[in-house]
C-alpha cells in the first residue's frame, strides 16, 4: 500500500503536493500541541571531538514538571570532569526559585535566590529570554533548555517554516519505519529534509540540514518514537543530535527519556521551596530585598537568619537597654537646662 502511495506521489501536481506537505506537517505539529502538562526524566550525554584540549564528555539528568498553566520546574544534575552539581529552577505563580547545590569559595554554597513574580517579570519581560520555560513540547525531541544544541531546534524551525522553497515529497522506509520524506531549501542557502512517520502519530523520526558542497556541514537529529500508554501521545524516547563535517562526526548529543507522564495532574507542592529540600541553615536571598536582613531555610520555612547583624536585628533586652540609655540622656540634658536657667536668674 505504501509503495503504491509512493508511485502516486510522483504523479501529484506541484500545487496538490504542497497541500499534502502542509497537511502532513500540521499533523506533526498537532501531536506536540496536544501536550498540556508533563512530568519527565531525561538523561543526556554530550561528546565533543574537536581535538585536544577540547575533547570532553558531559552527562546531565533532568527531571521536569509543568502543569501547563505557567508553573514549571527543572531539576538538573550535571557531571563534568568528575564534579557533580545540582541546579533547580522552579517558576510558579508566587515567584521564581533558583537553587544551586555546588560548593563555591572554599565550601560556601551560594544562597537560594527567590524572585517574586512581579519582579521576575520585570527582569525577564523580553520573549527571547523566557527563562522559566524549562521544557517546551514544541522543541524537536522535547529537550530541556540545559542541552547545548538540541534546545535550539524547534519543530517550527523546520516543520511549517515560512522561509523554505523548492519542495519535494516522497514516501520511503527509514530504519524499518514508513515515512513521508519532505525535502526543501531554506532561502538562506541550506538544504533540509524531514522524515515523518504517519504510523507513529506523525512523529518526526529524523531531520537534517546541510550547508556547503563536497565538505558539507550536516546537522541531524534521529528520534526513536514511543507511545505513551495513558495519554496515547507519541514522543521521542531517544534523540541523537550530530554535527558532521566532510562525513566526520565531531559533536554528538544523546538524549534518553527514562520516565514520561503527559496530561496528568501534578501536585502543586512540586513548585515550592519545601519540595526542593535544601539543608537547614541554607542562606536565602530574596530579590529585591534589604541586603542587611539575612534569611535562611530552617527546614520548614524561610526565617530571619541568626547571622543578621545585631544593629539590624536587636534583641528585646538590647532594645530595652537602648531605651533606658536614651531616657537617661534626656533627663540629664533636662537637668542641665534647668540648672542653667536658675544660675542665670541668680
Amino acid at each position: 500500500m505504501f509503495t503504491i502511495m509512493a508511485v502516486l506521489m510522483t504523479l501529484v501536481p506541484p500545487s496538490s503536493q504542497m497541500d499534502e506537505v502542509r497537511r502532513i506537517e500540521r499533523e506533526a505539529l498537532s501531536q506536540r500541541l496536544a501536550v498540556k502538562s508533563w512530568e519527565v526524566e531525561i538523561h543526556s550525554q554530550t561528546t565533543i571531538l574537536d581535538g585536544k584540549p577540547f575533547d570532553h564528555s558531559m552527562e546531565q539528568t533532568f527531571v521536569l514538571f509543568s502543569d501547563g498553566l505557567g508553573q514549571e520546574r527543572m531539576d538538573e544534575t550535571t557531571l563534568l570532569n568528575g564534579i557533580q552539581s545540582r541546579t533547580v529552577n522552579s517558576h510558579s505563580k508566587k515567584g521564581h526559585i533558583h537553587y544551586i547545590d555546588k560548593d563555591h569559595n572554599k565550601g560556601v554554597k551560594p544562597p537560594i535566590a527567590i524572585v517574586p513574580s512581579k519582579e521576575y517579570n520585570k527582569l525577564y519581560d523580553k520573549k527571547e529570554f523566557a527563562p522559566h520555560k524549562t521544557w517546551d513540547p514544541r522543541i524537536l525531541g522535547m529537550i530541556p533548555e540545559g542541552i547545548s544544541n538540541l534546545r535550539n531546534y524547534h519543530l517550527e524551525d523546520f516543520v511549517g517554516a515560512n522561509n523554505r522553497e523548492a519542495f519535494s515529497l516522497d514516501t520511503v522506509e527509514y530504519n524499518g519505519t514508513k515515512c513521508y520524506l519532505i525535502k526543501y531549501k531554506f532561502k538562506g542557502g541550506a538544504s533540509a529534509a524531514e522524515w515523518i512517520s504517519p504510523d507513529q502519530g506523525y512523529g518526526v523520526v529524523r531531520v537534517e540540514s546541510r550547508l556547503g558542497g563536497e565538505v558539507a556541514t550536516v546537522r541531524s537529529i534521529d528520534n526513536t518514537l514511543e507511545k505513551n500508554a495513558l495519554s496515547g501521545l507519541w514522543y521521542p524516547k531517544t534523540s541523537i543530535f550530530r554535527i558532521a563535517t566532510g562525513g566526520r562526526v565531531h559533536h554528538e548529543e544523546m538524549i534518553e527519556v527514562r520516565k514520561a507522564s503527559f496530561n496528568q495532574p501534578i501536585d502543586q507542592k512540586v513548585f515550592t521551596l519545601n519540595s526542593i529540600s535544601p539543608e537547614p541553615g541554607r542562606a536565602v536571598s530574596i530579590i529585591p530585598g534589604d541586603p542587611s536582613q539575612q534569611r535562611e531555610w530552617d527546614g520548614k520555612q524561610i526565617v530571619l537568619s541568626q547571622a543578621t547583624p545585631k544593629h539590624v536585628r536587636p534583641s528585646p533586652r538590647q532594645s530595652n537597654t537602648l531605651l533606658f540609655a536614651i531616657n537617661g540622656l534626656v533627663f540629664i540634658a533636662l537637668g542641665i537646662f534647668i540648672l542653667t536657667r536658675k544660675f542665670r536668674k541668680n
